[in-house]
């Protein structure tokens, strides 16, 4: 950059970013993200900006998203910032809408098919990754799980009984 042009005071009005590397790569990739017009590739820049800051503890973190609804933050990206806390939050609601337990979890097949349905809401949701689901949902290999959810994706997932449960579950909170 020229020496006459002084990076400090833009780069605090981007988000209190220091002129160092890493403020300057942070301040390129809100650039990129406000420069995106396709709402797809927009959401997922989002996520990957947005890494689940919170000042508080993880219940108080848990309990705020218990209240939130997340049809409203989804529709700008905002739900998929919480990550696994977000995912936390999603399978309890799921498992009480498929009136199941953590239990089942355990006990059913790991690709059972409330399991594979469960799993590519909670994704949909808070694009979170295949290890957590396979250590959360004991469902075994990432490998099976991707599989498992894209072909369920593929076949349309309005028309499994449990996705509709899902929905109608997230309708009503």
């Amino acid at each position: 950059r020229p020496s006459c042009l002084d990076p400090i005071d833009w780069l605090y009005e981007a988000g209190q970013l220091q002129p160092t590397a890493h403020g300057f790569r942070c301040y390129h990739k809100s650039l990129v993200f406000a420069a995106e017009a396709d709402p797809a590739r927009r959401d997922e820049l989002y996520r990957n900006l947005c890494r689940g800051w919170f000042i508080g503890t993880r219940e108080g973190k848990k309990a705020i998203l218990a209240d939130v609804d997340m049809s409203l933050a989804s529709d700008r990206g905002e739900g998929s910032c919480f990550g696994e806390d977000q995912a936390e939050v999603l399978l309890e609601k799921g498992l009480a809408c498929l009136h199941k337990h953590r239990e089942d979890l355990e006990s059913d097949l790991k690709l059972a098919k409330w399991k594979v349905v469960l799993a590519s809401w909670i994704k949909q949701q808070c694009g979170i990754g295949n290890r957590w689901l396979s250590e959360n949902l004991s469902m075994g290999s990432i490998y099976g799980i991707s599989k498992a959810v894209s072909a369920v994706l593929r076949e349309g997932i309005r028309r499994k009984k449990h996705w509709r449960d899902l929905q109608t579950a997230k309708s009503k909170a």
